[in-house]
């Protein structure tokens, strides 16, 4: 794709705006995602929570003038609650005491 004069960018130009525009967007947690911009190219890495995080962040920078396109490097990592915990505990404890019940 070739951009017209007025509307090309420097690459940390670029940078710039897709990290403004995560920060502006709100399902996208601050600084818990890493831009690098080559050629008009970003590049999105980090560790999110939530799919929906994952998607917002691409999203977000999809449309960014100068933008020729979006790889997201971005993992998903997700948070355990106190109450998965919890239960998961709970259910290893089950099953080694009917592990050592039937070795009884």
């Amino acid at each position: 794709m070739k951009l017209t004069p007025e509307h090309k960018r420097f690459d940390a130009e670029i940078a710039k705006a897709a990290i403004a525009g995560m920060r502006w967007h709100s399902m996208v947690p601050d600084k818990r995602v890493k831009v690098e911009v080559e050629s008009g190219r970003v590049m999105l890495t980090g560790r999110l929570d939530l799919d929906c995080q994952h998607t917002c962040a691409e999203q977000s920078n999809s449309p960014l003038l100068a933008v020729r396109g979006v790889t997201n490097r971005i993992t998903i990592k997700r948070r355990v609650s106190a109450m998965d915990l919890g239960t998961q505990i709970t259910a290893a404890l089950a099953r080694q005491a009917v592990a050592s019940a039937e070795r009884l």
